[in-house]
C-alpha cells in the first residue's frame, strides 16, 4: 500500500458497493445489463487499473445472494494476497451461520 495505507499488508473491503441482486433476463435490453454491469464496480475498478494483486472471499449469503469481500495487497505482493483468504473466509464464513451475527 501507498501514502496512509503503507503501514499495512492488506486492505479488506467490500467486493461491491451494493448488495447482490437477480441478474437482468436473457432478453433484457443492452442497456439494462451495462447499468447492472457498471453499478457494481466501483470498488473493484481501482485495483484493476492499478494493476494491485485482489480477490474476491466469500464469506456468506444475504437475502439468499452471495456476499464477499475484497482482499487487496500491496504492489508485487500476490504471495501475501493468496496465503490469507482460506483462514479469512472459513472466519466470515462461521461468522454469517451464527444466528447473533450479521450479515458481513
Amino acid at each position: 500500500m501507498t501514502g496512509r495505507l503503507a503501514p499495512y499488508d492488506l486492505l479488506l473491503m467490500p467486493t461491491r458497493p451494493i448488495k447482490a441482486h437477480e441478474l437482468p433476463p436473457p432478453n433484457a435490453a443492452r442497456e439494462l445489463v451495462i447499468e447492472h454491469a457498471l453499478e457494481v464496480i466501483s470498488n473493484t475498478a481501482p485495483f484493476d487499473i492499478t494493476h494491485r494483486p485482489a480477490m474476491a472471499i466469500p464469506c456468506g449469503m444475504s437475502d439468499g445472494l452471495p456476499v464477499s469481500m475484497m482482499l487487496i495487497g500491496k504492489h508485487w505482493d500476490e504471495p501475501t494476497t493468496i496465503e490469507r483468504p482460506p483462514h479469512l473466509s472459513r472466519v466470515l464464513l462461521r461468522r454469517s451461520r451464527n444466528p447473533a451475527a450479521h450479515d458481513c
